[in-house]
């Protein structure tokens, strides 16, 4: 499980744009996926593939969701990966497992336990 916090480029993505997103954005995605998988000690994913890339809601948020398969040796290795645009902030949460299943149920349970405070910064 990797979870990255970040900055909301606007507190209300368009329904649109990020369907414009999930899709034109995938294969830099799956650079981002691999990159991440180098640094782990079990090995490199090879023979990376995109199998979904939805808009969805989480928590009531706008979120996109991306699943891949790829190869770690001989075996597949699935990873869950969802970005919810959480009002002035995003929560990208990274599942991976050898089970598709386990790796949806992991990403969903994270994301289930998440509790967003947001807040419009102070004007100075």
């Amino acid at each position: 499980m990797t979870v990255k916090l970040g900055v909301s480029p606007t507190r209300s993505p368009d329904p649109q744009a990020l369907q414009k997103f999930a899709q034109d954005d995938a294969a830099r995605q799956m650079a981002i996926v691999e990159e991440a998988s180098s640094s782990t000690s079990s090995g490199r994913l090879q023979d990376l593939n995109l199998l979904t890339s939805t808009v969805t809601k989480a928590k009531d948020y706008p979120a996109v969701h991306w699943e891949y398969r790829g190869q770690l040796g001989d075996k597949s290795v699935f990873i869950v990966r969802k970005l919810v645009f959480a009002g002035s902030g995003t929560v990208d949460v990274i599942s991976s497992s050898l089970s598709l299943d386990v790796a949806r149920r992991n990403s969903a349970d994270f994301v289930a336990l998440i509790e967003v405070e947001d807040y419009l910064p102070k004007a100075r």
